[in-house]
């Protein structure tokens, strides 16, 4: 069979049907019985058809075809049930993926890459598993939060997906504090404050301005100070990462702590050459001595 065969069968029951045949997946009398389902309302008529397309597309499945064949318009089967409303046809193929996938792209990883939030309800709504991992050992969650597709991260959160450390790293990498607030809503209640505080000194390491301020929005202490001594602020001043210490004087940073040996925040800023640190209005109020 070719591998569009499914694809096309979404919405042509009939041809299906003789492909069937033709390849003795089903006898001429299993065809006719099919074909001669009866309805008398529109409702019915939906249900049945919704139900024969699903007999045939399940058969299909078994019989080897792609599940995962792409249209020309890049769309699975998966895809092509789901925004046509047939649900139990979702819930067989997604079935199906879950047995013949180990360590693969799913449907589900596409419609995180893609955005398709709405896709992702119904693949999960029918059985979907929210955290399986592709080829890459990356799951849906990932490619979402990678490619800062929010609609569809929200969908997995709210699905329970696990946050792991590469997931953690994706998020910083984008540093977009909109997605990082989404994502710290949900992941806030199972970080202890060490794990927060520890974030945020990354994320001043790094100039991630958009890190620091959704961290700082979701409990981080701005004036928190690590095992050195050293607050955001002074560590921001002394590796000259000025977007990040714009966002701790925007979130009411002290500017006049010291380091335990008594440097200032405006030696540091000096020291490592940055004048935008040094030159901020308030800076040149506080005394280095």
């Amino acid at each position: 069979m070719k591998k569009n065969e499914l694809v096309s069968g979404i919405l042509n029951t009939e041809d299906l049907l003789d492909l069937l045949i033709s390849n003795g997946v089903l006898q001429p009398d299993s065809r006719a019985l099919m074909s001669s389902i009866t309805v008398r309302e529109e409702k019915n008529s939906r249900i049945a058809s919704e139900r024969g397309h699903t007999a045939v597309a399940l058969a299909l499945a078994k019989a080897g075809a792609d599940i995962h064949a792409t249209d020309q318009m890049s769309k699975t089967p998966l895809h092509l049930a789901a925004q046509n409303g047939h649900e139990s046809m979702v819930k067989a193929l997604v079935h199906e993926e879950k047995k013949s996938l180990k360590n693969q792209t799913t449907v589900l990883h596409m419609a995180a890459n893609e955005d398709d939030a709405t896709l992702a309800q119904v693949l999960l709504r029918n059985g979907a598993l929210v955290d399986t991992r592709d080829g890459r050992r990356k799951t849906a969650l990932y490619h979402a939060v990678r490619h800062g597709n929010e609609k569809t991260a929200t969908v997995l959160l709210k699905a329970g997906a696990q946050v792991d450390p590469m997931i953690v790293d994706a998020a910083f990498e984008l540093n977009r504090k909109s997605l990082l607030s989404l994502f710290l809503k949900y992941v806030q209640k199972s970080m202890s404050q060490n794990e927060i505080t520890s974030a945020l000194f990354k994320a001043v390491r790094r100039n991630l301005d958009g890190v620091v301020a959704a961290l700082i929005d979701h409990g981080a202490d701005v004036n928190s100070c690590n095992e050195l001594g050293y607050t955001p602020m002074l560590l921001a001043a002394e590796l000259g990462n000025a977007e990040a210490f714009k966002v701790l004087v925007s979130k009411k940073a002290r500017l006049d702590e010291r380091l335990p040996n008594q440097i200032s925040g405006l030696h540091l800023a000096i020291q490592s050459g940055s004048m935008q640190i040094a030159q901020v209005n308030y800076f040149f109020k506080i005394s280095c001595y």
